[in-house]
């Protein structure tokens, strides 16, 4: 199942994904890809999303491998989500993690799903990551508290959830213009995006995966972390948690609270309403010139 907020796109990447297959494999009894279309930077587009996944399972089926790979690079910080939340914090951190619980909720995760992160190595560059994170001027760097988050999601989601198999991965720096075209995610000699989906790849199939791993492009495989890298700061990553799933909770709950209220119809103007506001009108003494 194939996730987005554009179902064209969606549609354009299904096609694609299914012509790769080799002519030897296309068997459509076996061979199925699905889409589900919806917003991780809002929340209240999350059920609808859950849905549509279920949707695509059948009976009793669970996901076995979830790759948590979208990702936003504000123009500037301080850009808001439909819930006012931080931009780059609300889709690459916060939504990830209210998809994964809705999922959990409803019984589509496997409990000993592969849960493969996506963060980067900029995540150096920040200290801290949550809704009231200090605010700069850049855009990038609200990016990199991001990919912060999703390195301490990882570790923790690990810890609480020891069952799964939860690894985060560093792609490579890939020329996706994440960020537009005055980024350097835009320029020529980066890797391209098929390159960069390998090591995403080969830690979402293979069997020999080391839980709470960083797995690296550069390296190939397990990147060994020095013992006071910010990533391993597992008071920082209890904390983030903490604070998503308070935040999951208030925001969904919301959400729940505004469809579950009828919308209130637009009175119609009618002959009768045309009638009284000319007799107000008229009412009115005139006014001395």
């Amino acid at each position: 199942v194939a996730a987005g907020r554009d179902a064209a796109k969606l549609g354009t990447v299904r096609d694609a994904f299914l012509r790769a297959i080799p002519r030897s494999c296309r068997d459509t009894a076996s061979v199925v890809a699905h889409t589900a279309c919806f917003d991780l930077a809002d929340l209240s587009t999350i059920e609808r999303g859950v849905d549509e996944i279920a949707a695509a399972l059948r009976e009793g089926e669970q996901l076995k491998i979830l790759v948590e790979n979208a990702a936003v690079w504000p123009a500037s910080d301080g850009e808001k989500s439909a819930q006012g939340v931080e931009l780059a914090f609300a889709t690459n951190v916060l939504g990830h993690h209210a998809l994964r619980a809705a999922l959990t909720k409803r019984n589509l995760l496997a409990k000993d799903a592969r849960v493969v992160i996506v963060t980067g190595d900029v995540y150096v560059l920040a200290t801290e990551c949550g809704a009231k994170a200090a605010i700069t001027s850049s855009g990038r760097m609200a990016y990199c508290r991001s990919k912060l988050g999703n390195a301490w999601v990882a570790r923790e989601l690990q810890r609480r959830h020891p069952a799964l198999e939860v690894v985060a991965v560093h792609p490579g720096v890939v020329a996706s213009g994440l960020g537009g075209a005055a980024t350097r995610l835009a320029r020529p000699g980066l890797l391209s995006p098929k390159r960069g989906a390998q090591m995403p790849l080969i830690c979402a199939t293979q069997k020999s995966i080391v839980k709470g791993g960083y797995y690296h492009n550069k390296v190939g495989g397990l990147a060994g972390l020095p013992e006071k890298d910010v990533a391993l700061d597992a008071q920082a990553a209890g904390a983030l948690w903490d604070e998503l799933e308070d935040l999951v909770a208030h925001h969904m709950a919301a959400a729940a609270a505004a469809a579950a209220t009828p919308a209130v119809p637009a009175r119609s103007s009618t002959a009768e309403d045309h009638v009284e506001d000319a007799a107000s009108v008229d009412a009115v003494p005139p006014q001395d010139e």
